[in-house]
C-alpha cells in the first residue's frame, strides 16, 4: 500500500493485531520524527489493526490534500499504531474495558519517545494530533503527560487537538476531572461528535463500567460534553445525499466534513461546511431520527 505519510508505534515489532506496547519507535527506520518543525499525529481507535488504520490513515490523509487542493500538507503526518485490538478478533471485539488501561501505557509509551524530540536545529517541535475513539483517550493521557512534565519536555509544543467520536468519559474532563488539566494545557481542542454514534450509544458505558472507569458514563463523542471545555464542539453529519445523516461511529477517518472541520481547526486553508449545514442535524423531522427511539435511553453519568 503506497501512503502519504510516516509510522509510529508503540505495538510490538511484526504484531499486525494485538501484541504489548512497547517503548515507541519510527516504523520506516529512517525517516525519523527527530528534527521535524511541525508534526500531525493521526491516533486510531479501539479494535483497529494496522492495516485497518492504514486505511483509516490514507482516507483522511487523502481527504485532507483533496481540500487543500495540494499533495503536500504543511505538516509531516505520522500515524501512529498501538494494541487496542486483539489477534483473535471475537475476543478483540469484547475486549474494550481491559483496552483502556492499555490506551494510558500506549501515551506513557509515545510521551517518553516524544519528549527527548525537537524540531530542527534544536527549535520546539509543534505537534497537533487527530485522534479517533479511544485514540482520544490515549491523546489527552499523553497531553497531561506533558502538562505533568512541561521542564522535561521542552522541546516539544502540544499545538491542537481534534478528538473524534472521543470514547472518553464527560466527568473525566469536567471541572475537577482528571484530564481536564491536559486539555487545558494545549493550544487548542476540537470535538467532532454525533448522537447518532451507535458505539457510543449503547458499547461505551457498559465497557466503562466493566473497565471500572465510570458508572455507565457518557461519552464526550456523543454530544460534545462539556461544551465549556472545547474551543469547538461540532456536530457531524454526512450531507452528501442530499439530506443530513449523522455520523456513526465508524464516519470520521472516511468522512468530508470531518476533514474539512479538522483541517479549519488546524489552520489548513481549505472551504468548510456552512455553520447552519453543520446544525442541520438538530432540525431533520422525527421520520429521519427513528434510531434515537428504538430504545429507551437513561444517562445515568
Amino acid at each position: 500500500m503506497a501512503i502519504g505519510f510516516n509510522q509510529l508505534s508503540v505495538r510490538e515489532r511484526g504484531a499486525t493485531k494485538g501484541g504489548d506496547v512497547v517503548p515507541a519507535y519510527d516504523v520506516s527506520g529512517y525517516d525519523t520524527i527527530d528534527g521535524k518543525g511541525r508534526v500531525l499525529l493521526l491516533v486510531h481507535g479501539y479494535n483497529n489493526s494496522v492495516d485497518v488504520a492504514l486505511r483509516s490513515f490514507s482516507a483522511f490523509v487523502e481527504s485532507l490534500e483533496q481540500l487543500a487542493g495540494r499533495p503536500c500538507l504543511p505538516w509531516s503526518v505520522y500515524g501512529v499504531h498501538w494494541p487496542g485490538d486483539e489477534k483473535n478478533p471475537v475476543v478483540s471485539l469484547f475486549s474494550y474495558s481491559s483496552k483502556i488501561a492499555v490506551s494510558r501505557t500506549s501515551a506513557a509509551s509515545l510521551f517518553d519517545y516524544l519528549k527527548a524530540r525537537s524540531g530542527p536545529e534544536g527549535t520546539p517541535m509543534s505537534i497537533s494530533i487527530v485522534a479517533h475513539s479511544l485514540g482520544s483517550r490515549l491523546t489527552l493521557e499523553l497531553a497531561e503527560k506533558f502538562r505533568a512534565s512541561a521542564a522535561s519536555a521542552s522541546g516539544v509544543v502540544l499545538e491542537r487537538l481534534v478528538l473524534m467520536a472521543a470514547a472518553v468519559p464527560v466527568f473525566r474532563v469536567e471541572e475537577r476531572g482528571s484530564l481536564r488539566a491536559a486539555v487545558r494545557s494545549v493550544r487548542g481542542a476540537c470535538v467532532l461528535h454525533s448522537t447518532g454514534d451507535r458505539v457510543l450509544r449503547f458499547a461505551f458505558p457498559p465497557g466503562q463500567t466493566v473497565g471500572k472507569d465510570g458508572f455507565f458514563p457518557t461519552a464526550v463523542g456523543r454530544y460534545g460534553h462539556p461544551e465549556r471545555t472545547w474551543q469547538q464542539a461540532l456536530p457531524m453529519a454526512d450531507h452528501s445525499h442530499g439530506r443530513a445523516k449523522k455520523y456513526g461511529h465508524s464516519s470520521y477517518w472516511p468522512g468530508r466534513e470531518s476533514a474539512a472541520a479538522a483541517a479549519a481547526f488546524l489552520g489548513l486553508p481549505v472551504p468548510v461546511v456552512p455553520a447552519d449545514r453543520a446544525l442541520e442535524e438538530h432540525e431533520l423531522p422525527e421520520a429521519y431520527a427513528i434510531e434515537e427511539h428504538v430504545i429507551p435511553e437513561r444517562e445515568l453519568a
